[in-house]
């Protein structure tokens, strides 16, 4: 492997870390409570991992938990 396609699979990979922490951060922001612009620019310093814990947490409290313990993990 030469080190521009290193470069090219590793920046593709941060591409879609970020997609997942952005998505994740919106539905987070449309579970809570709340306004949901406000929510969303709340957390928009986050990790992705404080975004994972912040949604694990939430979900759990509302009764009904719709993601599983296993895609938590999975996501952490």
């Amino acid at each position: 492997m030469t080190i521009d396609k290193f470069y090219k699979i590793y920046g593709q990979t941060i591409m879609c870390f970020q997609i997942i922490e952005n998505d994740l951060k919106w539905i987070y922001s449309l579970m809570k409570a709340g306004d949901v612009g406000v929510t969303h620019t709340t957390i928009s310093k986050c990790t992705l991992g404080q975004v994972v814990s912040m949604l694990k947490e939430l979900d759990k409290s509302s009764g009904e938990q719709f993601i599983s313990d296993s895609d938590y993990d999975f996501l952490k």
